[in-house]
């Protein structure tokens, strides 16, 4: 079930909570890993909007015709929402992650890469069109 009896102070999840359809399992995992009045600390895309997102990626350059698991994006509202009902959440507290150095496009389309928009020097994007826009979220526990 996913569920630990071992209880840590701080438990991170970096880049993987995207690769979900539904985050109610892995946020109650991990919420349960955490001791009372411990942290979780997430990391990945997340939409400022109200609008969830979750996708699936097919090269259409001829390599495959398999739809591949892309990479979802949850809104912040989502995830605010899901952590409350936990009924495990003191604060929660958002902060941007800004890249500060060029990532060069490569050969696979499916990889990220950066680029110059007016707001931002270092954009991420996906060869899926997504714009990335990263955050960590730090969850105070009760």
């Amino acid at each position: 079930n996913g569920m630990t009896e071992e209880k840590y102070d701080v438990v991170t999840c970096f880049g993987v909570i995207t690769i979900f359809d539904d985050l109610k399992i892995p946020l109650r995992n991990l919420l349960s890993a955490v001791r009372d009045g411990g942290r979780l600390i997430i990391f990945g895309n997340f939409n400022l909007e109200p609008i969830d997102l979750r996708a699936q990626v097919r090269r259409s350059d001829g390599e495959s015709d398999n739809w591949l698991q892309g990479y979802n994006c949850w809104s912040q509202l989502t995830l605010e929402k899901l952590l409350n009902e936990s009924g495990r959440v003191r604060s929660l507290k958002w902060r941007k992650f800004v890249m500060d150095e060029n990532i060069p496009k490569t050969s696979d389309p499916l990889r990220a890469w950066t680029f110059e928009t007016a707001e931002c020097k270092f954009q991420q994007r996906r060869g899926s069109g997504q714009l990335i826009n990263q955050y960590f979220l730090d969850i105070q526990c009760t």
